[in-house]
C-alpha cells in the first residue's frame, strides 16, 4: 500500500529541507561550492530517478532525471549560500 500524495509531498518537502539546511551548515563550516552541490546532488538524483523511471521507458528516464537532479541541486546549493552568509554576519556580530 502506497502513502497519499499529500504524505509523499510533505517527505519529499523534508528531505529537501534537510539537505538546504546540511549544505547552509557545512558551507558554515567552509566547504567549497562544489563539495555542497555534489552533496545535494546524490539525493536529487536518486529522487528523481524514483520518480520518472516508472513513468517513462528507455534512456530518456535517465536523462530526464540526470537533468532535474542537476537542476534541484544546483537550486539547493545556490539558495544555501546566501543563507549561510547572513548566518555568518549574525554570529559575526554576536561573537564581537
Amino acid at each position: 500500500m502506497e502513502p497519499a500524495t499529500s504524505v509523499q509531498s510533505a517527505i519529499v518537502k523534508g528531505i529537501a529541507l534537510f539537505i538546504a539546511v546540511v549544505v547552509v551548515f557545512r558551507a558554515f563550516q567552509g566547504e567549497d561550492f562544489l563539495g555542497n552541490w555534489i552533496l545535494a546532488f546524490g539525493p536529487s538524483f536518486a529522487f528523481t530517478v524514483n520518480l520518472f523511471l516508472p513513468v517513462m521507458a528507455g534512456p530518456g528516464a535517465f536523462i530526464f532525471s540526470l537533468v532535474s537532479a542537476v537542476i534541484i541541486s544546483s537550486v539547493i546549493t545556490v539558495v544555501g549560500y546566501p543563507i549561510e552568509r547572513d548566518f555568518s554576519v549574525i554570529w559575526g556580530e554576536q561573537d564581537a
